[in-house]
Order: structure tokens, then C-alpha cells, then sequence
């Protein structure tokens, strides 16, 4: 409570929160000092406050002496007294608390360095070593917004208890939590499954049998690992905190996660390729690591390539559909995208700056003094082909003898997994191929044209190479990103080297034209390459740079993590706005309100003007396949006569408008309905017809679209049709037949309805519905990847439908199209033949269709309208007594074009709507609808 200067509001509110703000007259908002023992703390729901009279007993004369200490409140004389005055009271709660980020990764930034003997274990604690990589970088830029917290693996085993509650305690001061692995389980875990199973293979390497037959145990202790990292991301996490999840050794976490808090906000990264799925089926727990990584909400890749195979793997694998977003796995929907990620330029930039990195150019321009530099940085890793770019080199000395002596490669190796026997191979292969070389073309006057480094290289020193270095070569065979390449682009912005990448390492796709990209498995091709960058004019290379260092300067970590995060916010806000509707609209669809049949009757009789929307298939016929055709002949639409006499009342009543829409094609639905006085949409309103009375008479208002006619409909009395979709590009179904046909006969049972404006692909008569949903999964994949990529189409993709039409044609869409007929004949009737119930306009609308989400278009765009006299929906008075009606269509209003001419006329309506559970149009599954009629 708050009150006027001293009042005993003001009195009131000290007795409850002593350092809450004081409102007084004409001053400002300031704080009050806080009572001591408080200090430094925050309200929180843990803490309650306790009131003047919760006091202990004999507390009265401290509790007054906090209450003369505090400091009296004042007028604000300024900003810089305010200012000072919250410098003196900094503990005091003046914002709101950053959101939470808990960030788990394999290795902590910070490594366990174990003490070397027992007698130095005894003396002193382990040493704790800060390391400064690439993603601790890019986190960094995301401290000021969120209270990060990072957890992982400490990098050796720590057994004694007394020795992890000290790395813990030190740890914490840092934000960081540790996760202790026994030397059983990480050496089966990350030395084991991780480099020696997952690493190769999703670098396109083969598992060899050895590791296959070591995949049992090491698979347990992977399991255990990911179990024990879970256990400590239950200790730090609270509701509503953000878990990043990074990289392969963790693809089972979120899983864990996902049980232990349904509602948790998952993000998982993966730094490395994801393979094809040829490649990933190999894997005998294929399964398991994909539902893992699917428990996420959002799953990041370093390409689109990557992201393309990890969505198609998930459909051959596991069966799931692919959507536009990513992957539908047991109900929930996983958001797949690319997200590349950057460096750290300021770094390097300011590096460059240095003295230590002057010092370091001067020396290495004497000592390459009349040759050209060619830079190679990389792990010691299979995957990075330093073999292949030796034999590139010797092919291009080969080849271009004038340059021996006159180049030299400085090839900086960095040794990784020294006692794994394939990396002790390829060191040694190495080796061989640097002396042989260097024997081949070296001799005592020009030296050796390759200089070969086993060893880290300090972070000025690796600066200093960057700038000088004429050009880069990178001959990775497979590689999630190669951050050297954006390295080396940002130190060369003054003297634009030339840039060698693998068309196999990530970067390529992004530094694609600012760079000259090789097969490095093509030997002659390399060679070819490193001529090229060596003779390259200087106007070219200053092309080249520029495009490249602008890319790498504005994508730099920063700016990846932050897309990273504000993608995985917006899918948290989308996910849960979709929740709050679907509750409303599940109440709502299994709760339909009841028709008002006196009502409705009473409105119709009394209006002037009525239009009357009703679907076809399932609402007031069935559709069904002739006997004896063929399974995707749809020859007759089944209407009970009684049926088709009311329709026929309503159609030539003249101050009704009666509007027929259905998923069937035009033929059909003329052949039904062709001499009845009312509006036809075909193929879910792609196709449009006029009442032939309308046609007969004056059709100059007939625009908007392209005039058709039914072929081999030349009689008269044959209907005209309006396309809605002007110059719709249709050439994308002959391709897409294509492909149905090939699923159709792979597929038993299956037929193709192939329609003029649509396609569609029926599975619901296959005898094994999984396997069916299979076929249709990998069918909606390759579409979306191949014959429908860049075309202006949209798949839907029911329980028992693929279906292929072009984008924006639905229900909804048809019927804005004929009420803007309708409204150009009513403004032409009131013009021309001075008509007063033109004039008053629509006054009655009912709309019957399915409570599916076939119609729901239809009902969501007649809901839209809100005439111009009406302060409150027409259709309010279905939802007094609903507490869902803010969650379904009515709340989600969709735009109408129709709206705006509405207004304009000033048509007064009363509109009558509702939906009968006996009365239902299912055009998804019209062939299968044997409702009655």
C-alpha cells in the first residue's frame, strides 16, 4: 500500500516491506535503505516478508533502531543525486533478474590438471587450467544477457571426494559445474564410442570390425556418461531456464531430459557433419541417438546440407514426417535449421596490433625473403587430408618445376589422439610423405619446399602467418565448418591472400565466392588451384577477399548465438501459443455448440439477403469410386434425392445466395450440380463457376481471373469457370505424377487421384498402414528436396492423403473470391436497377461444413467479418458460456480482402452460424466416407 507524504498508507507499507519504494507528493521514486541482515538479498517466493507483527519476542528496540538508521526519504533535486544515491545502495532489487542459460558441452572451458605424484596429491589441490576455444568465445558475447551456467566433463579422473568437492566449490565461482566420469566410464565413453565410433562415421569414415565389436561396451558407458551429465543438469536447472546442448557426446541428453522435465527448453547444436542416411543406417543404435536428439525443440546444424540429411535420416530410420520446420516424432514437432557458425574477428584484428606480431613479420620476411608462402593449419585428423595436400604439392612441382625453390609449404600439425593406432598411422604416413617429397625436390641452395611442424603454434605467432602468408590451403575430406579459413580471411585485410577450401568442409558453402574451392581427392585439380592462387591478378584477389571478409566480419559467434537463441525463443512463444489454441480448440470441436434451428429459421425468413456456404463431399453426399474402374477413378458425388430438391429451393430463391464448395474437380461437381442456380468451387475452390442465370445475363464484372471452360463440354448449358490463381504455374505435376507413380507401385493398394490444379497420392486401403506411412514420409522428404524445391506449391500431408496443390488455394481463399463477385453484382444491381435489397446487402449468413481442419479456413475467414454497425462478433452469442473462446478462430481472426467492400456498402447483418455433429464434410477422406447422407 502507498500513500500520501507520511500518511499512514506510507506507514502501512513500512510495516509490510520496509525497502520497497515510497511514493510521496511530488517526488520521484526512491528506495529505502534496506534493515540490516538483509542486505544484498532479493524477494523471492522462498523467502516471505515478514510482517511488523511476525517480529520474535524482544526484538521491539532493534527493530527500532533499524527504523531511526534508515535513511528519510527526499525530494529529487536531480539525476546525478539519484544516480549517487543508488551507487550507495547497490543491493537493492532495482531490475529484474536475467533469464538462466545453462550451456552443457563435453569439456568444461576450465581443465583438472592432476597433480603428477602422490606426495605433491597430499600437499596441494589440482590446477585448474582456463581454456579460450571458439565456442567459449561466442558464448561469452551472450553474458551480459543471460546468467549463464556451463556444465561438463573436467578432462580427467578425480575419484577422492574431498578433491571433487574442491573443484566444485572452485569451479562454482566461475559459473561452471563439473560432471566427474570414473576412468572405466570415460574411456568407454569419449575415448571409446565417441572417437571411435561416431566421430569416423559421421565423417563419412566406416566403423572398422574392431570398433564394431568394442560398440557393445562402449555403448553402455556412452549411455552412463550421458545419465551422469543429466544428473547434474537436474541440480542447476529451474523452471523456465534455456539448456544448450553442443555436439555429439551428448545426443541422449535431451532425452533425459525431456522425462525429467516435460516442459523444458532444449537447443542442441552439433558441430560436426551429420551423414547421409546410406551412411548413418549403418549404426546399430540409429534409433536410439536420433529419439534423443528429437526430445529437443530446436536442432541446429552448420549447414543446410547437414540439417537436409539429418531430417531425411530421421524419415528412413524412424519413420517420422519431415515437415517444413524439421520433424514430427510422436506428436511434437523438432525444428530443424542451419545455423554456421562464425569467429571472434575483433580478436584476431586487434592481435595483428600487437608488437609481438610486428616483431614476428619482420622476422618471417627475412626468412622467406624472394618466395611465396603457402599456409596449412590443421589437426592431425584423417579428416583433414594433409596426405592428399602433400600429393597436391608434389603434383604441382611436378608440373611446374619453375617454382621449385620459389614456394614453400609450412604445414602446422597439431598433434591429436597420439595413442589411437589409426592416428599413430597416419602420423607416421605423414612423415614419410614430407621426407620423400623434401628429397625429391629440396636441395642445399633453395632448402626444402615443405616445412613441417608437430607442435601447437602460440595464438601471435599463428597471427603472424595468417598476415603473411600468401595463401591458404585447407584439403579437408570432411569437415563441419573449418574456422581456419575465416581465420585466415580476417588477418589478410590488407594484403587479400588467396583462400584454397575443400569443397567438403562447411565453410565452402558459405565463403563459396570469395574463395577457390577444390576436390581435394583430385589430385591435378589442387595442383591446377595453386597455380591459379599463385598467379592471380591483384584485382581478382581484392574481389575475392572483400566478399569473403564481409561475410566472416558480420557472421561472426556472436551473431551465431544470439540467431541460435532467438530462434529457439520464438519456437518456445510459437509452441506455446499453439498449446493455448489447440486446448481451446479441442474444447471447442469436442463440445460443438447446438444449431438454433428456430433461430436460424426465424432469421432466414425475416432477412432480405442470405448467403448460405455449404461443402459438398460428406456434408450433403458421398463421394465414390465407380465399380469395376480403376482405383483412382472418382466418377459420381452421391446426393439423396430429397437432398438435391432443397438445394434446388434454395438455389432459385432469389434473394439467396447458395455457394457449393468441394475438393472434387470441376467435371464432377458440374456433372452433380451443372443446372443448379448457385456458385460451384472445385478442387477446394481453385476452380470457380457463376450461377448460370448470372453468366446468361452480363458477366462484364466477371474478372479477376482466368475464364475456362470443361473440356469436351461444349454443349449448351455448360458452365464457364473463373481459376482464382491468375497465371498458376502447373508444370511442376508432370514430375510429381512421376514420382507417385513410382511409390504407387512399390505400394499395394495405393491409387494417384490426379486432378487439374492438384495431385494426390491415397494410401488408406494398404493392408500395412506402417509401412505405408513410410513410403509417404520418405515421399513428403524427396518432394520437398527435389521436384517441389522452388516451386509455388504446398504439401498436405494427412493420415492417409499425400496431396500436391498450389499454394494459398483452400476453402477459405475460394469463398473470398465469390463474395467479391457477390458484392460487385450487388453494387451493380443498386447502380443500374436502383435494387433496395442490394442495397441493404447480406443480412444472414450460414456456413455448414466438418470440424476438421479441412474447413476450418472456411469457418476462420467467415468469422473474420465484423460488419460495420455490429460492435461485438455476430457470433458471440454461441460463446457466453465457453471459457475457450478465446483460443479458437474467433480470437484468431483471419485478414479477409472482402472486409474493406463489406464496410463500404454498409450492409447491416445478423449472422447465423453453427455445426452439426450429424452434418459433416470430409473432403480428406471423401472416398471413405460412408456417413449418412
Amino acid at each position: 500500500k502507498t500513500g500520501g507524504g507520511g500518511g499512514g498508507g506510507g506507514r502501512e507499507r513500512e510495516r509490510v516491506a520496509p525497502w520497497l519504494p515510497s511514493v510521496r507528493s511530488g517526488a520521484q521514486l526512491n528506495y529505502c535503505r534496506m534493515p540490516q541482515g538483509m542486505k544484498n538479498e532479493r524477494l523471492s517466493p522462498e523467502r516471505p516478508i515478514r510482517k511488523h507483527n511476525d517480529r520474535k519476542p524482544g526484538s521491539a528496540r532493534k527493530h527500532s533502531e533499524r527504523k531511526r538508521r534508515r535513511m528519510p526519504m527526499r525530494e529529487s533535486s536531480g539525476s546525478s543525486s539519484n544516480d549517487d544515491y543508488r551507487r550507495r545502495n547497490r543491493g537493492y532489487p532495482q531490475s529484474t533478474p536475467k533469464p538462466r542459460l545453462i550451456v552443457v558441452t563435453n569439456r568444461l572451458p576450465v581443465s583438472v590438471m592432476a597433480t603428477s605424484s602422490k606426495k605433491e596429491k597430499k600437499k596441494q589441490k589440482p590446477k585448474l587450467k582456463i581454456s579460450d576455444g571458439g565456442l567459449v568465445s561466442a558464448l561469452k558475447n551472450l553474458s551480459g544477457l543471460y546468467d549463464m551456467k556451463w556444465i561438463g566433463w573436467v578432462g580427467s579422473t578425480v575419484d577422492d571426494a574431498a578433491e571433487q568437492n574442491w573443484i566444485r566449490a572452485e569451479l562454482a565461482k566461475q559459473n561452471c559445474h563439473p560432471v566427474f566420469l570414473s576412468e572405466e566410464i570415460a574411456e568407454g565413453y569419449y575415448n571409446g564410442f565417441c572417437n571411435n565410433v561416431l566421430w569416423p562415421l559421421f565423417h563419412y569414415i566406416p566403423v572398422p570390425i574392431e570398433g564394431i565389436k568394442l560398440a557393445g561396451k562402449q555403448w553402455v558407458a556412452y549411455c552412463d556418461a550421458n545419465v551422469l551429465f543429466s544428473k547434474v543438469v537436474s541440480e542447476v536447472y529451474r523452471d523456465g531456464d534455456v539448456v544448450w546442448i553442443h555436439d555429439y557426446h551428448l545426443m541422449l541428453l535431451p532425452s533425459k531430459l525431456r522425462v525429467l522435465y516435460p516442459n523444458i527448453r532444449i537447443g542442441f547444436f552439433s558441430h560436426v557433419p551429420f551423414p547421409s542416411s546410406e551412411i548413418y543406417r549403418v549404426l546399430p543404435v540409429r534409433k536410439e541417438l536420433l529419439e534423443g536428439v528429437l526430445c529437443s525443440n530446436l536442432v541446429g546444424f552448420q549447414t543446410h546440407d547437414y540439417a537436409r540429411h539429418f531430417i531425411s535420416t530421421c524419415v528412413r530410420a524412424l519413420g517420422t514426417a519431415a515437415t517444413e520446420k524439421g520433424v514430427k516424432h510422436r506428436g511434437r514437432v523438432t525444428h530443424v535449421q542451419a545455423f554456421p557458425i562464425g569467429i571472434t574477428p575483433r580478436k584476431f584484428l586487434d592481435c595483428l596490433e600487437t608488437d609481438s606480431v610486428k616483431a614476428r613479420l619482420k622476422e618471417l620476411q627475412s626468412m622467406y625473403k624472394g618466395q611465396k608462402l603457402i599456409l596449412g593449419v590443421d589437426r592431425l585428423d584423417y579428416i583433414k587430408g594433409i596426405p592428399l595436400k602433400l600429393k597436391a604439392i608434389e603434383r604441382f612441382f611436378e608440373r611446374n618445376p619453375k617454382w621449385i625453390g620459389k614456394l614453400v609449404l609450412l604445414q602446422i600439425a597439431v598433434p591429436s589422439r597420439g595413442a589411437v593406432n589409426e592416428y599413430k598411422k597416419l602420423r607416421r604416413q605423414t612423415h614419410e610423405l614430407v621426407g620423400r617429397i623434401n628429397g625429391r625436390f629440396g636441395s642445399f641452395d633453395t632448402g626444402v619446399p615443405i616445412h613441417y611442424l608437430d607442435k601447437t603454434v602460440p595464438f601471435d605467432q599463428l597471427c603472424a602467418l595468417y598476415r603473411f602468408a600468401d595463401s591458404v590451403l585447407i584439403t579437408s575430406v570432411r569437415d563441419g565448418m573449418n574456422l581456419v579459413a575465416y581465420e585466415y580471411i580476417v588477418c589478410q585485410k590488407e594484403k587479400h591472400g588467396v583462400l584454397i577450401l575443400s569443397e567438403f568442409a562447411g565453410a565452402a558453402q558459405s565463403l563459396g565466392a570469395g574463395c577457390v574451392q577444390v576436390n581435394p581427392w583430385n589430385v591435378n585439380e589442387c595442383a591446377r588451384a595453386i597455380k591459379y592462387a599463385l598467379e592471380m591478378s591483384e584485382k581478382e584477389k581484392k574481389r575475392f577477399h572483400e566478399y569473403a571478409f564481409q561475410h566472416v566480419y558480420t557472421h561472426d559467434t556472436k551473431a551465431w548465438a544470439n540467431e541460435f537463441i532467438s530462434a529457439l525463443s520464438e519456437i518456445d512463444i510459437e509452441e506455446k501459443k499453439k498449446t493455448k489454441d489447440m486446448m481451446g480448440r479441442r474444447l471447442y470441436l469436442s463440445l460443438p455448440a447446438e444449431l438454433n434451428m428456430k433461430q436460424v429459421t426465424k432469421e432466414f425468413s425475416t432477412s432480405m439477403q442470405r448467403l448460405i456456404v455449404f461443402g459438398v463431399n460428406g456434408t450433403i453426399s458421398n463421394t465414390i469410386r465407380q465399380e469395376g474402374l480403376p482405383l483412382e477413378a472418382f466418377g459420381y458425388i452421391q446426393v439423396a434425392e430429397r437432398v438435391k430438391e432443397n438445394i434446388a429451393s434454395l438455389a432459385n430463391d432469389p434473394n439467396t445466395t447458395l455457394v457449393l464448395i468441394s475438393s472434387s474437380s470441376r467435371s464432377i461437381l458440374e456433372k452433380t450440380f451443372g443446372k443448379t442456380e448457385a456458385w460451384l468451387g472445385a478442387e477446394n475452390g481453385f476452380f470457380l463457376s457463376r450461377p448460370l442465370s448470372a453468366e446468361d445475363s452480363d458477366d462484364s464484372d466477371y474478372d479477376g481471373g482466368q475464364r475456362l471452360s470443361v473440356s469436351g463440354s461444349d454443349k449448351k448449358g455448360s458452365r464457364k469457370w473463373l481459376m482464382t490463381q491468375e497465371n498458376a504455374d502447373l508444370t511442376w505435376k508432370r514430375k510429381v505424377y512421376e514420382v507417385f507413380e513410382y511409390v504407387r507401385e512399390r505400394t499395394p493398394n495405393s491409387y494417384i487421384r490426379n486432378q487439374e490444379a492438384s495431385i494426390e497420392w491415397h494410401y488408406h486401403e494398404v493392408k500395412d498402414q506402417h509401412f505405408a506411412k513410410m513410403q509417404a514420409n520418405e515421399l513428403v522428404g524427396h518432394l520437398r528436396s527435389g521436384p517441389l524445391l522452388n516451386t509455388n506449391t504446398e504439401i498436405v500431408d494427412t493420415d492417409s492423403i499425400v496431396r500436391i496443390r498450389h499454394l494459398g488455394v483452400s476453402k477459405g481463399t475460394g469463398a473470398v473470391k465469390i463474395i467479391e463477385q457477390i458484392q460487385r453484382t450487388m453494387v451493380r444491381d443498386a447502380y443500374y436497377y436502383d435494387n433496395t435489397q442490394s442495397t441493404a446487402g447480406i443480412d444472414f449468413i450460414l456456413c455448414v461444413g466438418n470440424l476438421t481442419a479441412e474447413d476450418e479456413d472456411l469457418f476462420v475467414m467467415l468469422n473474420s467479418i465484423r460488419f460495420i454497425d455490429q460492435e461485438e462478433h455476430p457470433l458471440a452469442d454461441l460463446w457466453e458460456n465457453s471459457e475457450s473462446a478465446g483460443n479458437v478462430s474467433l480470437a484468431r481472426s483471419a485478414s479477409c480482402p472482402s472486409m474493406a467492400n463489406l464496410q463500404s456498402l454498409g450492409m447491416s447483418a445478423s449472422v447465423a452460424t453453427g455445426s452439426d455433429q450429424n452434418i459433416c464434410d470430409d473432403d480428406e477422406e471423401d472416398d471413405n466416407d460412408d456417413g449418412d447422407d
